[in-house]
């Protein structure tokens, strides 16, 4: 026992390792940290922004409110010589860098002005992205026209932006021109811009033009995008197009049995909606032989369309076999197709397949609602137009009286839109 008890001699003998503290200057740190340079186009650009935005907002003070483009700008960028450096690179870096739309439009045909420069694909390109968002159409026009003049050749990432653009403005005939000057250049759009330009054609009326372009869309080797494909065969059934849209509904049938329901709801609720009743039982008859159970909300739509048109007879057989086979409504379903309405710029197709569920006795799903609540609000806030808060508040009181939770995001932007709506919504929870 002895031999394993220390004495305080021995402990005393025992080495005491220590870790000496070493000092180190600011210069070996910086000598051992990895040196990252900016390439001159970036370092450029940067400083071009920073006398843009710091010029332009002096004679108010703020970002957000701009004095627009001047000489002054023009002098300051002379008086450092920017005139000289500019490339394509640079300009296309300033111009997404720019918070004020004139300004940018500004610098940019400054910099076409400049000797020994030339825009390209990069400049063109990022010029399309920043006016196509403000609306700026007649700048947006002049610029493809240059872009025609010049010859140059744009991504067809922006072209399919300039597409979108045009398109959520309703300027149908300004998409397919750039669609016509795509296809001069040799460029096609992906699937997506493919559908809208398509569903904005029939929208327009013009289904020889829509033709075309899903003939364009087949030989490509693309598909309709199957929500897109929603919307274009409502729009079909509720015009002279029903052919059309049996001839779509073909193609894609078999392909997701979660997408035909709801192709068909779409079918169903524009025949309704025109009283054409004759194809709309073509459609439920076609439903069944392919074995896909109607619900509720396909049933109740025929059911009303037909006691508008006087069929009540029709309109009791139909309930009975609805009773019949239990059928429930998808609100799930309807919930995405809703969310994806709206968050690719279709409101009013979200409204309307709100109203259709509405109309057959149901309400959709809480995260339906919520979302077409908080869309409608930001298009109030952009358009002014009353009748998206009369919408709106109609869902909320919709929400309430089914018990939803709704979100406080929800509240929040409906309230700053309406005080006075605002006041008559009962205490609420989320």
């Amino acid at each position: 026992m002895a031999s394993l008890l220390f004495s305080r001699t021995s402990l005393r003998s025992i080495p005491i390792l220590t870790r000496r503290r070493t000092t180190h200057t600011h210069s070996d740190v910086e000598s051992r940290l990895p040196r990252y340079e900016i390439d001159p186009y970036t370092k450029h650009a940067r400083e071009i922004s920073q006398i843009l935005i710091s010029e332009s907002t002096r004679t108010l003070g703020t970002p957000e409110h701009s004095c627009g483009w001047d000489h002054r700008l023009v002098q300051k960028l002379c008086k450092n010589g920017f005139d000289k450096i500019l490339r394509p690179e640079i300009v296309a870096q300033v111009v997404t860098a720019q918070r004020d739309p004139d300004v940018a439009l500004g610098f940019f045909n400054w910099a076409s002005e400049q000797p020994n420069y030339r825009h390209n694909h990069v400049s063109y390109g990022a010029m399309i992205q920043l006016l196509g968002p403000t609306k700026k159409f007649d700048d947006l026009n002049n610029l493809l026209d240059e872009i025609r003049k010049s010859g140059s050749r744009i991504s067809p990432y922006a072209f399919n932006f300039l597409l979108r653009s045009y398109i959520r403005s309703g300027r149908v005939q300004d998409a397919m021109q750039a669609y016509d000057h795509m296809g001069y250049l040799g460029l096609k759009p992906d699937a997506y811009a493919f559908s809208w330009l398509i569903e904005a054609l029939i929208r327009a009326n013009r289904p020889d033009l829509a033709r075309g372009v899903y003939s364009d869309l087949r030989k490509t080797g693309y598909c309709i995008d199957k929500f897109a494909l929603c919307s274009i065969v409502g729009d079909l059934c509720r015009g002279n197009g029903i052919k059309l849209a049996w001839k779509l509904l073909g193609e894609w049938l078999g392909k997701d049995e979660f997408s035909n329901l709801l192709i068909f709801v779409e079918m169903m609720n524009g025949l309704c909606q025109k009283l054409k009743l004759d194809d709309a039982f073509t459609v439920l008859t076609e439903m069944k032989e392919r074995n896909l159970v109607p619900d509720s909300v396909i049933y109740k739509t025929l059911v009303e369309a037909n006691r508008k048109d006087g069929n009540s007879y029709l309109a009791q057989e139909l309930e009975q076999e609805m009773k019949d086979q239990g059928c429930e409504p998808c609100l799930v379903n309807y919930s995405q197709l809703i969310d994806v309405y709206c968050t690719e710029g279709r409101l009013q197709k979200a409204c309307d397949l709100y109203s259709c569920i509405k109309r057959a006795g149901f309400t959709a799903d809480r995260i339906a609602c919520n979302t077409l609540i908080i869309f409608l609000c930001k298009e109030h806030q952009s358009s002014g137009e009353k009748e998206h808060l009369k919408m709106a508040e109609s869902i909320l009181f919709d929400m309430e009286k089914a018990g939803y939770v709704i979100r406080k995001h929800s509240l929040s932007s409906f309230s700053l839109q309406s005080k006075s709506l605002w006041r008559k919504v009962s205490v609420l929870s989320w």
